[in-house]
C-alpha cells in the first residue's frame, strides 16, 4: 500500500514540478524546454506502471517467479523496444516519450492474463 502512496506523490511531483527536478542538473533553456514534456509523459508512465509492479508482486508472492520476470521483461524491454522502433521509423521525439507510456499499457493485459493463470493454479492447488 505504501509503495502506491510513493508512486502517486512521485506522479503529483513530476507532473507540477518538472522544472524543480530539471534545475538540479542546471538545464539549459532548450533543455528546459523538452525535459518539461518528457518529464510530464514519463510522469504518466510511472504512474500507470503502478499496476503491473503491483501483479508482478502477487506473483513472487506465490513463488511464480518465471511468470513475474516475463511481465516485468515485457513492459521494460520487448514492448518498450517495439514502440521505441516505431518512434525511430517515425522520426518524432515526442513519441520517444510515449513509447514508455504505450509498453506499460500494453504490459496491463498480460499482467491481468499471468494474474488469472496463477490464481487459477492456486485455486486447484487448494
Amino acid at each position: 500500500l505504501y509503495e502506491y502512496g510513493i508512486y502517486f506523490f512521485l506522479f503529483l511531483f513530476i507532473e507540477f514540478f518538472p522544472q524543480v527536478i530539471l534545475n538540479l542538473f542546471n538545464a539549459s533553456e532548450s533543455m528546459m524546454s523538452m525535459g518539461v514534456y518528457a518529464l510530464r509523459v514519463l510522469g504518466i508512465a510511472y504512474f500507470i506502471s503502478i499496476l503491473c509492479l503491483a501483479y508482478a508482486s502477487m506473483l513472487q508472492g506465490f513463488s511464480r517467479g518465471t511468470e513475474a520476470m516475463i511481465l516485468t521483461l515485457t513492459r521494460q524491454t520487448i514492448m518498450l523496444f517495439i514502440f521505441l522502433t516505431i518512434a525511430k521509423i517515425l522520426n518524432q521525439i515526442h513519441f520517444i516519450w510515449w513509447a514508455y507510456v504505450l509498453a506499460e499499457l500494453t504490459s496491463i493485459p498480460i499482467g491481468i492474463w499471468l494474474k488469472n493463470k496463477v490464481k487459477k493454479q492456486v485455486e486447484m492447488e487448494m
